[in-house]
């Protein structure tokens, strides 16, 4: 089976041939066309949260390992559109707001 992320990528590759091939439809079609979009968008952002929680389970503990997983998720995030960046701002923003300590 493959990984998570191999998936998600082919996952991708095959929306993105989707949107190129029925492109130019008009009307109905077209309609048609843009719900199937939308409910592939959150399919995509579903499959990168996926991958997302794949790639964390074996984190390294350690002060780098950690600065250099949460570097991994961020970009993950903000490439595959899991999660609006504003989103990931704002929970960053109340778990330093939440645990002992705080913003330092």
């Amino acid at each position: 089976m493959l990984p998570v992320a191999s998936q998600v990528l082919e996952l991708d590759t095959a929306i993105r041939r989707f949107e190129t091939a029925t492109g130019p439809l008009t009307g109905g079609a077209r309609r048609a066309r843009l719900r199937v979009l939308n409910a592939a968008g959150d399919l995509r952002a579903a499959a990168g949260r996926l991958a997302i929680a794949e790639a964390a389970k074996d984190l390294d503990a350690t002060p780098g390992g950690a600065r250099d997983a949460l570097r991994t998720v961020l970009a993950e995030l903000r490439r595959a559109g899991a999660l609006p960046w504003a989103d990931v701002i704002a929970i960053c923003n109340d778990v330093a707001d939440t645990i002992p300590g705080g913003r330092r």
